[in-house]
């Protein structure tokens, strides 16, 4: 019953998606003309979204502690194809790496940008930010964070709809998503990570107060030698 559920949603979301737009209209350009006033754009916007959004599972993969001089990934997956995989897929990861998968029932469109911000962290983007939502497969976001400063900071998922129009896609200027995650970037984690990276120095000075050491020990005999080097040599016959 279950299984047959899940496959008349999918067909329901895939006609939905596949559904035409409206009829070119002057309020679908992303920044409209005097012919289209503010009520007649609201129309047309929410014409748009009935059409194209629909609500649907988005599962978060995130931990609350990130680890110093470490890339932590923080994944999100949109299960518009198959929630059960994309609960598998970050359950699985969550036990190899850590952390905690949490479900948000969010209305999402047929095209979606994902951002992820935070202070405090440096986080590379995924190569796609926005991306086409379908029945076909499951749509996946991945940020790498790795921390800067030790201390506390939040990270703020965010998911915006982009509606599509005949003029191009709309993005409506509420997120479907806001979702904030507070970090702790340990500060023995910060210290352990910098004594390591101190260790190829330390060798270094180690080897150069040993070397001061010896010539401070036997500077009697380095004064004898300084000076026979530095007496007049006696003349030639």
């Amino acid at each position: 019953m279950a299984g047959l559920l899940a496959a008349s949603c999918d067909v329901a979301y895939k006609a939905a998606s596949e559904a035409p737009s409206p009829a070119a209209s002057p309020c679908a350009a992303a920044a409209p003309g005097p012919a289209c006033d503010a009520a007649e754009r609201t129309r047309y916007l929410a014409e748009l979204a009935d059409q194209q959004i629909r609500t649907m599972p988005v599962l978060v993969k995130w931990r609350d502690q990130l680890p110093w001089g470490k890339q932590t990934p923080i994944t999100v997956i949109i299960a518009s194809a198959d929630r059960a995989a994309a609960e598998t897929a970050l359950d699985a990861a969550a036990v190899k790496s850590g952390g905690q998968v949490e479900e948000k029932p969010v209305a999402i469109g047929r095209r979606v940008r994902a951002e992820l911000t935070g202070l405090n962290v440096e986080i590379d983007k995924p190569e796609q930010t926005v991306r086409d939502v379908t029945a076909l497969q499951n749509v996946t976001f991945e940020w790498l964070v790795k921390p800067t400063r030790p201390g506390k900071t939040v990270l703020t998922l965010r998911i915006f709809n982009e509606l599509i129009t005949p003029d191009g896609p709309i993005e409506l200027e509420r997120p479907a998503l806001v979702h904030e995650m507070s970090v702790k970037i340990g500060f023995l984690d910060w210290l352990t990570w910098q004594m390591e990276r101190m260790t190829g120095l330390q060798w270094a000075i180690g080897g150069v107060l040993t070397v001061l050491g010896l010539a401070f020990a036997n500077r009697a005999k380095l004064r004898r030698w300084w000076r026979r080097r530095q007496s007049p040599k006696p003349p030639e016959p």
